[in-house]
């Protein structure tokens, strides 16, 4: 059993380092091209999930070094079968909406309130659109 994690942790280190390189060095890989080149994660679901974890916080955090918003709309279209990892990932990664006032922030998000930036879809964002913090209910 050992074994097996120890083998685990090399798997997701090696698919890790190769992503963070690449963003490193400008070009980014998709997170789905490298999860669909990697055949150990087509075996191992269990294995797939903590990689696209480690996956997604990586580059999560090189966008918000470049001052990009990752938005949760945006990974949910991307990895529409993954809501438990996208819902870990953006409350590790402290983005997930805080703007919602509701019970469940988790499925009250609405896709229409962020604005969606990705190095994979670049679309104009405009002024207006960054909004989405306030809080309709405060009253100022």
């Amino acid at each position: 059993m050992q074994n097996q994690n120890f083998d685990r942790g090399l798997i997701i280190d090696r698919i890790v380092e190769e992503f963070e390189t690449a963003w490193l060095e400008g070009l980014p890989k998709s997170i789905e091209t490298l999860l669909a080149q990697a055949p150990e994660l087509q075996l191992d679901s269990g294995l797939r999930m903590e990689v696209l974890r480690e996956l997604l916080l990586v580059e999560i955090e090189f966008r918000r070094d470049a001052r990009e918003l990752p938005v949760l709309g945006e990974y949910r279209k991307r990895f529409p079968n993954d809501d438990g990892v996208m819902k870990d990932v953006f409350e590790t990664a402290g983005i997930l909406c805080e703007s919602m006032n509701a019970r469940s922030k988790w499925e009250a998000v609405n896709e229409a309130e962020f604005v969606e930036t990705s190095p994979f879809d670049k679309a104009e964002t405009r002024e207006d659109d960054l909004n989405f913090t306030e809080r309709p209910d405060e009253t100022n």
